[in-house]
């Protein structure tokens, strides 16, 4: 076989189209093939972003829902103002009940007001036994309703045994907001 001027030219055309081949297709469409995997790629990272998101927001609303419970629970457990008279008399009840002698008992007239809520404090001079003291501040924790001690003093009668003297100043929290008719039996199930 011999090479001539024909040959080359042709095999140098061949070549060439090769080449623009390459740079008119096969580069192009390479381009455009990594343009396409580059915007599924970001896609992908949206898709998945906003898949985090949405399990963020379900997260998010279940945390409402038990915020919104708990403020439930605590707006149940504030007594209205009417019905602080009844916690009132069913503290009197229950120092009667744990047989302690009430030297004083001292409604504050005038409530602390908090931003959603208003308590009123009562003073209680307490004398008697000490386990019918302890009874009385069991019975007292076991109320639904929100009730604090804020101070206590305890001191023992020296001359009787297991006698004892309490000064006290409970806060009765209460909501001021709601205008309904009071249920001295609605906390705790316990009528006074």
């Amino acid at each position: 076989m011999k090479i001539g001027l024909r040959e080359i030219i042709f095999f140098k055309l061949m070549l060439g189209l090769l080449l623009a081949s390459y740079f008119f297709g096969f580069k192009r469409m390479n381009d455009k093939r990594q343009a396409y995997l580059d915007d599924i790629e970001v896609k992908q990272k949206r898709l998945t972003e906003l898949a985090r998101a949405s399990r963020d927001l379900d997260d998010i609303n279940q945390r409402l829902v038990k915020i919104e419970q708990a403020i439930h629970l605590f707006e149940k457990k504030l007594p209205q103002e009417q019905e602080v008279e009844s916690i009132l008399n069913y503290v009197t009840t229950l120092v009667e009940r744990h047989k302690l002698f009430s030297r004083s008992f001292k409604p504050n007239p005038k409530p602390v007001v908090g931003p959603n809520y208003r308590e009123r404090q009562i003073e209680l001079d307490l004398s008697g036994n000490f386990f019918g003291y302890y009874a009385f501040l069991r019975d007292l924790e076991r109320l639904e309703r929100i009730i604090k001690i804020t101070d206590m003093k305890l001191t023992r009668i020296d001359e009787q045994d297991g006698q004892m003297q309490a000064v006290l100043r409970i806060s009765i929290f209460y909501d001021p907001g709601q205008q309904t008719v009071a249920s001295a039996k609605s906390f705790n199930g316990v009528q006074p």
